[in-house]
């Protein structure tokens, strides 16, 4: 992995891409499943936690009756 990350500069996808490279496809396919969920969960916290805070700045109260 380090041959990889010496050898100039790395194309897009970053770790995915070492890891699949020294790895195998079948273990990168895996990593990168994984590695997908993983951010799409993070980006749903913290737009969660942008809501949160805006709705704390703004006074905005929302009752449904």
């Amino acid at each position: 992995m380090s041959a990889i990350a010496t050898n100039g500069k790395i194309p897009a996808g970053g770790s995915y891409y070492m890891i699949a490279r020294s790895l195998g496809p079948a273990f990168g396919g895996a990593v990168g499943i994984l590695y997908y969920f993983g951010l799409t969960s993070a980006v749903a916290m913290y737009i969660l936690g942008a809501v949160e805070i805006f709705i704390e700045a703004t006074g905005f109260d929302m009752v449904v009756y």
